[in-house]
């Protein structure tokens, strides 16, 4: 799955300007073209087999998934089973399973409405119901097999008793342990129940509230009427088939819904805790197990095969990049092996995909083995004279962890589209903030789940003994979270600890929700505020390398040179805009003082701000004041102003380019006066930028002193810079060769007004430089032995200013010639 993302890396080679592989020796001059096309097609392919993946997926999920009707099935089911009230004579109050709490009234539920519902007598009407509907719930809901009841118990005297009430207490009951499990006979002579182990069950167990009980035990099955059923119940509740060694008691059976093709696996279940009373739970699992009897199941099993061939497809590739990494045939950048770990590394969307198709292999097998099981079950004699207990439980558990794998890999799925969709610049901004901001994440989790499990303890610790939230350290933990989106009864805990539970919970809140999840806030914000930046950045270098792979051609002739020297004075900007802001940001977060000092030494300067030996003279040169090789406080903070001062200059710099590009690109080959008078407005204002350039460039990048606009040799052509024409090459040699040719003598023409001009500026600057040298030396010879020794020095200090005119006028007459402009007589076009 790292194929495009091979191309990618090659093509963002080829943006920055760096050089292309081995690969790419038999592509044609137009490599960026090809490479990109390569990336394309690549993505194109990938992400169309993607989302055909995912359709298949999609109808499987949606196909084999029951309608609503499964919904109204449960809850049916439901209402008749444990919603249902307990009849007048059993209790003087209103009473469900739900608020089932004793022994006594476990009994009185399984006398009534369960067996009220189970075996249904009379209609509505009053008329007996027909034999064939004596099993079934609703008349729809068909009872598969015999019901069950079974029991779990444990040892007596499993539990240490303190020593001053041994003669007190005769036994000790624990919590249930699978240690401490009894499977010992018990009842009345000759009718004992026998502990019987569970050889139908294929994976599971009863996940009940308080703890996690087998499937095994003493089992009771109970008639198929109702008349024999309510005398087996009766039995074991005069011979106390449950006491205070009972653990646990389950009703479980299954029915099936013939007009929906739907089980329903039920287990009614009380836990009896070692704390007394009784703890009733339930579980309804609705799951499709017949799977394939329509037209459209048949259809999605069709999906469900292509789903099955392209999920081995997949692992296959998988596997082959992760043994071409183990065996050292994926290398990084630099040539290095990096082994199996950097396939997870440098690409850490294979985490997703290993997981994904781990999920996928693991319902196959699901499937597979519940289908196998079930073919085994109902061939039995057993099964079709349905005059046995039918246990699916472990087949409905293992449907229902199907379904949770597959909603599981459902969220997965779609997430892996951002995988294929940040191929679009505003979907990679947000991926990519995220990424960013994960460092600053993670530490940030670290800081909040210290303070969130000590809230947890302590609540625990006051208010478990009272509050239902706080029973436990994880429903402690579940109460805190719950709080933070509103959900939380103050009243509880005040009256569990009126002193404690507003300092508990206010600082809580203070705390949590309004500053560390606003914390939380502005990592995310500064990361896509980064990210914002770095796109910004990356918009104009492909800016720039748009315009030099083809967008250059529609400019008009007498434009395409002076762009191309536009577009590379632009490139160096964003290059020295881009290192001055990362200097700028490795200075304010410390990450140039390695040892921690409150100061930046030389070396330091070189290996943590990268910086090279020059910038690393100059800098210290110029604020390092005390000369002791380290930058203090007060000297990093004015290094640091006088970055920021640059970095407002350069960003002024480059908004002026892009102006300068946009009315190029709008003038044409004729040039009316109007646009001669325009032209000249950009010259100024170009003119005026080189000065803020030149002064900025005397101690800067050395790519802008290269860059610097030269006047042309008398007598021949005028230079022109090699870098140019090695960019501009990249796109089209041939035609931007022809069209600086065409284009020389309309330049000529156009810039000799312009050149004139500078002449005669120039002059006026020597003339202005010539007389203030004479009048100089007249005050010197008028001063000679008539004046003190301190007006020497005085007028020897004035004497020094000429030099610095004179540099600065040969300076600013430097900065005002014209790049490619040949003398007037030399109109012989350029041969790049």
């Amino acid at each position: 799955m790292n194929t495009f993302k091979k191309i990618r890396d090659r093509v963002t080679v080829v943006r920055l300007g760096g050089d292309s592989s081995d690969d790419d020796e038999d592509a044609p001059s137009t490599g960026l073209s090809l490479s990109r096309l390569l990336y394309i097609r690549s993505w194109t392919f990938s992400t169309l087999r993607y989302f055909v993946f995912l359709t298949l997926f999609t109808i499987i999920v949606f196909g084999s998934r029951p309608s609503e009707s499964a919904y109204y099935m449960s809850a049916q089911l439901r209402d008749i089973l444990v919603q249902e009230e307990f009849p007048a004579s059993a209790s003087h109050i209103r009473k469900t399973f739900w608020d089932v709490a004793t022994t006594d009234e476990m009994f009185q539920y399984m006398e009534g409405p369960l067996l009220e519902g189970l075996f249904p007598t009379v209609d509505y009407a009053g008329d007996p119901v027909p034999d064939s509907l004596s099993r079934a719930i609703y008349g729809y809901d068909q009872i598969v097999g015999l019901v069950r009841i079974r029991q779990v118990r444990i040892r007596k005297d499993t539990c240490s008793v303190a020593d001053k009430f041994k003669r007190i207490v005769e036994h000790c009951y624990d919590s249930f342990k699978s240690s401490v499990v009894s499977k010992d006979p018990f009842g009345p002579p000759g009718n004992e129940w026998v502990w019987q182990a569970d050889r139908q069950t294929l994976f599971g167990g009863v996940n009940g509230r308080l703890s996690l009980y087998p499937d095994d035990g003493f089992v009771v099955d109970l008639a198929k009427d109702k008349g024999n059923a309510t005398q087996q119940i009766s039995f074991l509740k005069q011979n106390k088939f449950v006491d205070l060694q009972t653990r646990l008691l389950a009703i479980e059976f299954s029915v099936y819904n013939a007009n929906l093709n739907l089980f329903c696996v039920i287990r009614i279940a009380f836990e009896l805790p070692e704390a007394g009373g009784v703890v009733p739970f339930a579980h309804f699992r609705t799951v499709k197990l017949l799977r394939y009897l329509s037209s459209m199941d048949y259809f999605v099993l069709v999906c469900e095969l292509l789903l099955c061939a392209m999920v081995f497809m997949y692992v296959v590739e998988e596997v082959g990049e992760l043994v071409q990494a183990c065996r050292g045939k994926v290398t990084s950048a630099s040539g290095e092996h990096r082994g199996w770990r950097a396939y997870f590394v440098d690409d850490m969307w294979n985490y997703l995909d290993v997981l994904n198709l781990s999920l996928f292999v693991v319902v196959i097998i699901f499937r597979i083995i519940m289908t196998i099981t079930l073919e085994q079950m109902f061939d039995t004699g057993n099964f079709k004279s349905n005059a046995a207990y039918f246990n699916l439980q472990g087949v409905a558990l293992m449907a229902t962890q199907e379904i949770n794998i597959n909603a599981i890999n459902m969220l997965l799925c779609w997430i892996k589209t951002l995988k294929y969709l940040n191929h679009f610049d505003r979907i990679h901004q947000l991926s990519e903030t995220l990424v960013r901001a994960a460092a600053d994440t993670v530490l940030f989790m670290i800081m909040f789940l210290i303070i969130f499990f000590g809230y947890a303890q302590a609540g625990y610790m006051m208010f478990s003994a009272d509050v239902e939230g706080f029973r436990t350290i994880f429903r402690s933990m579940e109460s805190l979270v719950l709080s933070i989106l509103g959900e939380f009864d103050y009243s509880q805990i005040e009256r569990s600890n009126r002193y404690l539970a507003p300092l508990f919970f206010f600082s809580y809140m203070l705390l949590v929700f309004f500053v560390l999840l606003n914390v939380f806030i502005a990592i995310i914000s500064s990361s896509f505020d980064s990210v914002r930046e770095a796109a910004a950045r990356r918009d104009a270098e492909q800016r720039v390398e748009q315009l030099l792979s083809g967008k250059v051609q529609r400019l008009s002739p007498w434009a395409q040179l002076k762009r191309a020297m536009l577009i590379m004075k632009d490139a160096m900007l964003v290059k020295r805009y881009h290192k001055r802001s990362l200097l700028i940001e490795k200075i304010r977060s410390g990450k140039g003082d390695i040892n921690l000092d409150g100061m930046i030494s030389r070396d330091e300067a070189l290996t943590q701000l990268a910086l090279n030996d020059e910038e690393a003279a100059e800098a210290f040169d110029q604020y390092d004041e005390n000369e002791d090789n380290q930058l203090d406080a007060d000297e990093i903070e004015a290094w640091l102003a006088d970055l920021r001062e640059e970095k407002l200059l350069l960003e002024e710099a480059l908004s002026d380019f892009m102006e300068l590009e946009q009315g190029l690109a709008e003038t044409g080959k004729k040039l009316s006066r109007e646009q001669i008078e325009h032209r000249e407005e950009i010259s100024k204002r170009l003119e005026d930028y080189k000065k803020r350039v030149a002064r900025m460039g005397s101690s800067g990048d050395p790519g802008l002193r290269k860059l610097e606009i030269r006047k042309p040799n008398q007598g021949g052509p005028a230079p022109i810079d090699p870098n140019i024409l090695r960019l501009a090459a990249n796109a089209e040699p041939a035609a931007v060769t022809a069209a600086i040719s065409d284009s020389h003598n309309t330049l000529m023409r156009f810039l000799e007004s312009i050149n004139t001009k500078i002449k005669v500026m120039n002059n006026r600057l020597k003339r202005l430089e010539d007389s203030s040298r004479q009048n100089m030396r007249t005050a010197a010879a008028a001063g000679v032995g008539t004046r003190s020794r301190a007006p020497t020095a005085a007028a020897s200090t004035i004497t020094a200013r000429p030099t610095t005119s004179a540099s600065a006028a040969a300076r600013h007459k430097a900065t005002f010639d014209i790049p490619g402009l040949a003398t007037p007589s030399s109109r012989t076009p350029p041969h790049p």
